[in-house]
């Protein structure tokens, strides 16, 4: 087959490389890769508006290359853009639109995309390129007033990509005295134009007035919300040819700014989008690769990192994989940041291969009639999910099991499709039982307690003081104590880590009901600067209600074991965790 030439020798090669394998390359590479090729052929008929102009796109190319490097070993020496960087940011500014306009006294094609979404690993060199991309649109657009800003959700993040650009200029022997650096500035006297850091925790009504040229955003996964982009975007108008760039790792965050633009640009990628407007690339793995299990295999490490042996060292790869052999959170770092693989939990608490090993089909509660168990309740919730569970202790070995209470409305409701709530088939599935239409029905849960006790030997119950205060006096005039377990990390920690640790020996079985398994892989570990964990959740729709009791009940074994079955069963006590 037949391709044509962009006419930048480097650039066919890259893509001539992607399509006939001798490069490493996941299906969105290619997708860019062919969309590009697609294009140049296009742009031979009348009908489509664009052409590659090779000299636009060595004018940016030559511009970066006079950019010093001001860290590592390459500290004091100029850039030299790999073959995909040419690729990436050789199509950003070599496209233009074959109309011309009339600009400060001249005909000139203008840029043909406004925005850009380039998604790739750490150490690939992101932030380095997007200083450049800044330091560009300033000066080399002759745009006269232009407006270009670094923005982020947090003034920190925001300063990421400007104190670059920054070091960048006081390294770079050519651009020193081109542009002023300032405080909170960069800016390029001769026509006007100023660089900034923007984040959200600007004061109110500074968006106001801006009118912005550039848009550069650094780690989009990292934006909870979405109104920074929309009003850099939205002050473009006046604008002849703007541009709005991002780049960013893989995240967590599945319903945010980042996951939506992705989401578009796998459109644009597969074709069932025609956006001329927008440039996407994505470097990452393909389904058939198993990420899951990726950071296993080396051989796939160099497909997801382009700049495999020049900015990404394979042995420090190697050193993380070793280290996420024992700690799921290194795991998912090394997914989402090195091979950028989305996650639904970025620090997930439990690693769900191994969870899903210790499901039991034969496990039954009635086989553990008359025997000792903690029984524990997350009763936060009026409105939602409320989790009940036991746990039983046998041979050195733990057994959970368990079942959640939900209103009717919300069950009625909350049917979100596969990966999320689904309450309907959980209710089908005797995993949630209805209770209650609008709120949670408490006296149907005791009903369900008063058949737990005539059933077995609960030997204490733990629950939070959210909500509790009815069912502990119940319980009092029943003669057991219930035991109140903050919601703190000095709390939950030690049970959270000995869950996965009885889990990853083998040693903690469970039911594998699919609500059960959809709260545990929601619980994300939220660390304190002693290596406490705490569970918690990234979105209010991923609930966590039904995995809280396992972690309480661990909590009672620790603090008192599991014992025996006693002849008798008289009054509990047990002490009050706060």
């Amino acid at each position: 087959m037949e391709y044509y030439s962009c006419g930048i020798a480097d650039v066919d090669e890259y893509c001539l490389g992607v399509v006939n394998g001798k490069i490493p390359a996941c299906k969105y590479v290619k997708q860019a890769v062919d969309r590009h090729f697609k294009d140049l052929e296009k742009s031979q008929t009348d009908e489509f508006g664009y052409f590659f102009l090779p000299e636009a796109a060595l004018h940016f190319i030559e511009f970066a290359e006079k950019c010093y490097h001001y860290k590592g070993r390459w500290a004091g020496t100029p850039l030299r853009l790999l073959p995909w960087q040419k690729f990436v940011l050789g199509s950003i500014f070599g496209w233009l639109t074959k109309d011309p306009e009339f600009v400060n006294g001249k005909w000139r094609h203008l840029r043909r995309f406004r925005e850009a979404y380039l998604e790739v690993p750490r150490k690939n060199g992101k932030t380095f390129m997007l200083a450049v991309v800044a330091l560009y649109l300033l000066k080399m657009d002759e745009e006269s007033a232009s407006e270009v800003y670094s923005a982020a959700t947090h003034r920190e993040q925001a300063k990421i990509v400007f104190e670059a650009a920054c070091l960048i200029i006081q390294n770079s022997p050519t651009l020193i005295n081109q542009f002023q650096v300032r405080q909170n500035s960069i800016v390029y006297a001769p026509l006007m134009g100023s660089f900034k850091p923007l984040s959200r925790e600007t004061k109110k009504g500074k968006f106001d007035g801006l009118g912005a040229h550039g848009g550069i955003f650094d780690e989009l996964h990292a934006w909870d919300k979405r109104d920074l982009y929309d009003a850099i975007d939205g002050s473009t108008g006046a604008r002849l040819q703007p541009l709005l760039i991002s780049i960013t790792t893989a995240g967590n965050n599945l319903n945010g700014i980042c996951y939506d633009t992705r989401k578009i640009s796998l459109k644009i990628l597969n074709g069932t989008s025609d956006n001329n407007l927008f440039f996407a690339v994505i470097y990452t793995l393909d389904e058939e690769d198993e990420p899951q299990e990726s950071w296993r295999k080396k051989k796939l490490w160099k497909k997801a990192n382009p700049s495999w042996e020049e900015s990404v060292q394979p042995d420090d790869m190697e050193r993380l994989a070793k280290k996420a052999d024992e700690d799921p959170g290194v795991k998912n770092m090394f997914l989402t940041k090195r091979l950028n693989i989305w996650l639904n939990s970025m620090n997930g608490w439990m690693d769900m291969e191994k969870w899903n090993k210790q499901k039991q089909k034969k496990l039954a509660l009635s086989d553990f009639k008359g025997h000792a168990c903690y029984i524990s309740l997350d009763l936060a919730s009026k409105l939602d999910l409320v989790g009940l569970r036991y746990l039983f202790y046998k041979e050195k070995k733990f057994y959970a099991f368990g079942v959640g209470f939900c209103p009717e409305a919300r069950i009625k409701e909350m049917n979100r499709g596969p990966g999320k709530a689904q309450y309907q088939i959980w209710k089908d599935l005797g995993e949630i039982i209805p209770c209650g239409e609008v709120q949670i029905d408490q006296d149907k849960i005791k009903e369900y307690i008063e058949e737990i006790l005539k059933t077995y030997e609960v030997l204490g119950v733990g629950m939070d003081n959210y909500n509790a205060a009815g069912i502990q006096t119940w319980l009092q005039k029943k003669r057991i104590e219930a035991t109140e377990i903050g919601m703190t990390a000095k709390n939950l920690s030690e049970p959270m880590k000995e869950i996965r640790a009885q889990t990853y020996a083998g040693c903690y079985f469970h039911t594998g009901d699919s609500a059960h398994t959809w709260s545990i892989s929601n619980v994300v570990c939220k660390t304190d600067a002693n290596d406490n964990i705490f569970p918690r959740k990234e979105n209010d729709e991923d609930k966590i209600d039904l995995a809280i009791p396992d972690i309480m009940n661990m909590a009672l074994h620790l603090a008192k074991p599991i014992r025996k079955k006693k002849k008798k069963r008289g009054k509990i006590t047990v002490v009050t965790a706060r």
